[in-house]
């Protein structure tokens, strides 16, 4: 997975704002995350390599955010953060997904989409 300009100006953003750690972190979540987000539910047949390109994203932000040391480890971080690993975000939002279509209800059958159309004739 390839991050675009877009996001690497973003990650820059972050890295030489002088701004509190808990704004960085809001605009890591309105901003950053949605993009990695967005399809998580289909994710459970992706490799773990394209897994692990998005994880260590998150990390890369996390550790720009609080200005960690090399030594802090990345679960350290993210359980400070409150942010869940992106194996455990893609769990969460398929339990979600797949609850609400187990109890939508069914629309009865009403006769077909279609309208019939007479033909006239020559």
């Amino acid at each position: 997975m390839v991050i675009s300009s877009k996001n690497q100006m973003q990650k820059a953003k972050l890295k030489t704002s002088p701004t509190k750690a808990t704004l960085k972190l809001i605009l890591y979540k309105t901003l950053l995350q949605p993009l990695w987000l967005y399809g998580v539910v289909i994710w459970g047949s992706a490799k773990k390599s394209n897994k692990r390109t998005i994880q260590a994203f998150q990390n890369i932000c996390c550790r720009i955010i609080t200005g960690a040391p090399w030594y802090i480890s990345n679960n350290a971080i993210n359980s400070d953060l409150r942010i869940c690993s992106v194996n455990e975000t893609a769990t969460i939002y398929y339990k979600r997904f797949h609850a609400k279509i187990i109890f939508q209800p069914q629309p009865a059958h009403q006769g077909p989409c279609y309208t019939s159309t007479t033909r006239k004739s020559n």
